[in-house]
């Protein structure tokens, strides 16, 4: 999971913004699963939803 989400940054030339305002884009394993861990999934009728106030790091991170 952490090549994948280093490799996705770095060909889509992102960052990530962490705690204490330090960019990065090799976040470590630590802190994606932190990232996942902020995510809360709404299921409606076999749809999965994330809510609209979803921070914009962590979508960076799942995408």
């Amino acid at each position: 999971m952490e090549f994948r989400v280093r490799r996705e940054l770095k060909q889509r030339g992102e960052i990530l913004l962490l705690p204490g305002k330090k960019k990065t884009q090799v976040p470590s394993i630590t802190t994606i699963l932190e990232y996942l861990n902020m995510i809360t999934v709404i299921s409606i009728n076999g749809h999965r939803l994330l809510p609209d106030n979803i921070v914009k790091e962590v979508l960076k991170t799942i995408r």
